[in-house]
């Protein structure tokens, strides 16, 4: 207890979570002894401290203003706090003191276990929408509405969190104008259109966010009608949206309610008081006892399945380091600025994004993919390949650098086009497979040295041991 580490009455343990500003560790109460999390924010000393500080107020007061079982809980909150780091320094940072979620992201259930059983995904996607009608209640728009905002506690029951880009209304018929809110492939048509946009925005990502529940991946990369996924439902043409996702195993009396969640103009879009009178919402849904056990034993399958799956996935990686070709050694490239998705990206630690394309060219043809490059675009590259069913796919994988500073330069892998029976939900099991190839790969991560030649983690470390025998030597000498 010695070397605890407190703020205020709070011991400070292990990390939960990291941000581009802000981090979340775990926490005890000295005098209750309850664990809570503890969400630290630098405090800004730049042009964006304006900004933060607004975002820390609507965070705090919307928090404080909505009060329900399926919203994070605030317990307290400090705008001055010391952060004591482990070197005894301390940092200025802003703490909120929030409800602790054992359970994690409800996204972490969906990226390692598949896709949910309707019963479980209704369970969970009511207790969204009534944590959503709590705030619009409240007078508040969420307008970040996606599965790495939802929380599962001990009991796993849903949290809805993060309102650091909400928006609270005096007005039942208030609109909004900011539009660089919310996240990519959840955000409302209106709102990306710059177009003035309501709370409805907010049943626009549930909808996204069901979809997902219910199939494992996402409908379309954005809803813009320019998509070609999302084009169907925006020109109202519904029955070529549901064949784009043949085999997707959204159930027909679900359909219906995805396509009035999902429509295009928000004077079409269905309200939380439909949606919550709508059939399908109003099936059958697990207790809150048959929800803890029935996901319990799932996380305990999906760690085992996961640490098996890196144990084989390290085993794949055997094959034979091969070169950058002379003609492309020097080859070099500025990722453009960009808003990496929700899923589908991985992060590039190499000090030239061009090894990362390239390694991940390699792989791929190792995959039997068909995989065109071009230098005038180095940091991108198209992938074709099928599957014994006869089912063809495309995919486009480039690599960016996040603008919001909070990823660095990142991989999005991007589907292009999928044809065949249930072609779209094998695309992302066989996505997720060469992602999981790509990241259990030495040579991703640490790229290639000046010559052109592939390193890995051996490599990282006969350098280190060279550069120690150096140290000693000139320490001898």
């Amino acid at each position: 207890m010695a070397d605890a580490r407190l703020v205020g009455n709070y011991q400070i343990l292990e990390t939960l979570g990291k941000g581009g500003y802000s981090w979340v560790k775990k926490g005890v109460d000295a005098k209750s002894k309850n664990f809570v999390a503890l969400k630290f924010m630098a405090r800004a000393e730049d042009a964006w401290a304006a900004e933060q500080a607004e975002q820390v107020r609507t965070e705090i007061k919307s928090l404080t203003q909505v009060k329900h079982e399926n919203v994070m809980k605030l317990y307290a909150y400090n705008l001055n706090a010391k952060y004591p780091e482990k070197t005894g320094s301390t940092i200025s940072t802003i703490l909120l003191v929030l409800e602790y979620c054992p359970g994690g992201e409800l996204f972490d259930i969906l990226y390692y276990t598949d896709k949910l059983d309707e019963k479980t995904a209704r369970t969970y996607f009511r207790m969204m929408i009534k944590g959503i009608k709590a705030c619009h209640d409240a007078g508040i728009a969420h307008r970040d509405i996606k599965p790495q905002n939802l929380l599962l506690d001990k009991n796993y029951q849903l949290k809805l969190t993060d309102f650091g880009l909400s928006k609270i209304n005096e007005s039942e018929l208030s609109t909004m104008k900011t539009s660089y809110v919310g996240t990519r492939g959840y955000q409302a048509p209106e709102l990306l259109a710059g177009k003035a946009y309501n709370k409805l925005c907010d049943v626009f990502s549930a909808g996204v966010v069901l979809f997902i529940l219910l199939t494992g991946y996402p409908p379309f990369e954005q809803g813009d009608k320019r998509d070609k996924w999302y084009r169907p439902l925006a020109k109202g043409n519904a029955l070529k949206f549901w064949s784009q996702h043949d085999g997707c195993g959204v159930s027909d009396g679900c359909k219906n309610l995805l396509e009035g969640m999902l429509a295009y103009k928000p004077k079409g879009r269905l309200t939380i008081a439909k949606i919550m009178d709508h059939d399908w919402y109003k099936g059958s849904v697990w207790s809150k006892k048959e929800l803890k056990a029935k996901l319990r034993q799932r996380h305990k399958d999906c760690m085992q399945r996961r640490k098996q799956d890196a144990n084989k996935q390290r085993e794949m990686v055997h094959s034979v380091k091969r070169d950058i070709p002379e003609e492309h050694i020097e080859l070099t490239a500025k990722p453009e600025l960009g808003e990496p998705s929700a899923f589908n990206v991985l992060p590039v630690e190499t000090k030239n994004p061009f090894h990362a394309v390239w390694r991940v060219k390699e792989l791929l043809e190792q995959k039997n993919c068909t995989v065109s490059w071009n230098k005038e675009k180095p940091l991108q590259l198209n992938a074709k390949f099928d599957d014994t069913d006869g089912c063809t796919y495309e995919l486009r994988c480039h690599v960016r650098t996040d603008k919001s500073g909070d990823l660095g330069d990142y991989m999005e892998f991007m589907r292009i086009s999928n044809k065949g029976t249930n072609s779209a939900a094998k695309f992302r099991k066989l996505l997720h497979e060469f992602m999981s190839f790509i990241m259990a790969d030495p040579t991703f991560s640490a790229g290639f040295d000046k010559l052109g030649k592939a390193l890995d983690a051996d490599d990282k470390e006969e350098s280190k041991e060279e550069m120690k025998d150096d140290e000693e030597v000139k320490t001898e000498a």
